[in-house]
């Protein structure tokens, strides 16, 4: 099983990659802090690293430099996880060593493919790394062998000198031209068999063979190199080499040489399919970024501005998540002069999420706005009821404001509306009520609109899940407690005073986490009849 590091700073995405990976069979361990990567490199053994590209406090190529300087990481293929498209970014990661990139959201197919294509073609280059230092043992030891039988023959030629008639100089000439043969036949065999395998891969193959048949004819022309030299006479090193010759390592060797060219021509196409294939997904993910491109440019044109009303002071914070968002915010106004605010959230999150919220806008946009805010909020669940799938719903929260200060909310399963007064008394929640939009279609299913009165000096607040879900460290919620004290301490700020307060505090709580949802807040403050 192999052992994967991830480092990412966002507690959500680290969760998500190790379920992920665990379902891919793979061993996945993490940290979250950058200044810890080389401790956990040190105690443990990992086969690849997932690495965020843009954390707090760190560059990610500089620490990608960092460790690809450290011998013993050099060979620890690095998958870079990024949430941006810059070409020019990702080439310099290439270039410090990085061995393939991932962007955010993290799809599980491109993730699977890429993990699965970096570990293999690892694999392959260790298991060639095994076979070249198996075969350079083996060479080793032969040009030891073939010393010892320039030895042989200089001893020979010795005891020829001395004892023409010897009976060991007949016995170590033959076992001499034996051996001979033997390598002389190794050397055809070598040509004929693994010479045109070479040829299968013209690329590779031609410096490939080019440079084994020089290591082949050094070995095997050194015992003719070396017939005449001047040796030390030594009648037990002769007795070894008569009982210990190199026709075992020779027939060992060829199959060695032609399992490493094999295994160096697969591992050439699987990185040029690797390459191929990372082209591809990049010239995807260039598409996809274009679409949702796009996607955000169409949801950004059906957002309307609020609307300048006498008798109120409005704003809004819209942060989505990503380039398109599953939160909608509708402002119309009746020709009474009262305010109509819509605000929805779609469950989940890209583009399947903008779409329903799309959806929304077009049916708000076939309804009278002088409805009653119940009346509004059933026909949008009747439209959307057929159309969506079983696990895709939207909650939603209807308001009208009147010059005269009242208030009328209409729930469907949204959070809860918070309302500030001026006087200083408590403040206080309309509660939610009512199923979500799309669930259930059905003519029984009831909404109720709850009316009350503001006096000059109100504040009310409409807001979307992604700001009390919020986490620290501890995958703690800020939750809808924290978020009510925060705006009841800041009661009488400016409302582009409160959002950059309430952004500075959100940033405290995560202590590096980020933001892991849209966020949508809505509000207003009753000013009364001019």
């Amino acid at each position: 099983m192999a052992s994967i590091l991830i480092l990412d700073d966002e507690p959500q995405i680290v969760q998500h990659l190790k379920v992920l990976l665990a379902g891919f069979g793979y061993h996945a361990g993490f940290i979250t802090k950058p200044e810890f990567l080389f401790q956990r490199l040190a105690v443990e053994e990992f086969d690849l690293l997932l690495m965020d590209l843009h954390m707090p406090g760190w560059d990610g190529l500089t620490l990608l430099r960092q460790l690809k300087s450290e011998e013993r990481y050099q060979n620890l293929p690095v998958i870079m996880i990024t949430g941006e498209i810059d070409e020019r970014l990702l080439a310099k990661c290439f270039e410090e060593g990085a061995s393939d990139f991932i962007n955010k959201p993290i799809s599980e197919i491109v993730l699977k493919s890429r993990v699965h294509a970096v570990l293999t073609s690892q694999r392959y280059i260790r298991e060639v790394q095994s076979q070249k230092d198996t075969v350079h043992q083996l060479l080793q030891k032969q040009i030891r062998q073939n010393e010892n039988y320039g030895k042989l023959v200089q001893f020979i030629d010795d005891i020829q000198h001395d004892h023409p008639d010897s009976s060991i100089l007949r016995l170590a000439e033959e076992h001499l031209q034996e051996t001979l043969g033997i390598q002389v036949q190794f050397w055809e065999l070598f040509n004929d068999r693994v010479i045109p395998l070479g040829k299968v891969d013209r690329d590779l193959s031609e410096e490939k063979c080019s440079t084994i048949q020089e290591v082949f004819q050094a070995s095997s022309s050194m015992i003719f190199r070396q017939l005449n030299p001047k040796y030390i006479k030594d009648g037990k090193l002769l007795m070894e080499i008569l009982h210990t010759g190199p026709l075992d390592d020779w027939i060992d060797l060829l199959p060695l040489y032609i399992r490493n060219i094999h295994l160096t021509l697969t591992s050439n196409r699987q990185h040029r399919a690797i390459l191929k294939t990372q082209s591809m997904l990049r010239l995807q993910n260039q598409w996809m970024q274009s679409d949702l491109r796009m996607a955000k440019e169409m949801q950004q044109a059906i957002l309307h501005d609020l609307q300048e009303m006498p008798f109120l002071a409005t704003s809004m914070l819209y942060l989505p998540h990503g380039e398109v968002s599953g939160d909608i915010y509708d402002v119309s106004a009746t020709r009474e002069g009262d305010l109509n605010m819509f605000l929805g959230d779609a469950t989940g999150h890209g583009i399947p999420a903008a779409f329903i919220t799309m959806m929304v806008r077009m049916g708000l946009a076939t309804l009278p706005p002088n409805l009653p805010t119940d009346e509004v909020i059933r026909r949008l669940n009747q439209q959307l009821a057929p159309c969506l799938p079983p696990d895709k719903y939207m909650t939603a929260i209807y308001v009208r404001i009147a010059p005269n200060g009242y208030l009328s909310v209409c729930h469907a399963g949204h959070p809860m509306m918070f309302v500030i007064p001026n006087n200083e008394e408590p403040p206080y929640n309309i509660e939610p009520s009512g199923l979500a939009l799309g669930i259930y279609g059905s003519e029984l299913v009831q909404y109720r609109e709850q009316v009350y009165r503001l006096v000059p000096g109100d504040r009310i607040f409409l807001y979307t899940d992604g700001i009390v879900e919020w986490l620290d460290p501890h995958e703690n919620t800020f939750g809808e407690e924290r978020f009510h004290d925060f705006l009841c301490k800041h009661r009488h700020l400016p409302f582009a005073q409160l959002w950059e307060r309430l952004l500075e505090h959100l940033k405290g709580f995560g202590q590096g986490n980020v933001q892991g949802d849209d966020i949508t807040i809505f509000a207003a403050q009753f000013l009364g009849k001019e």
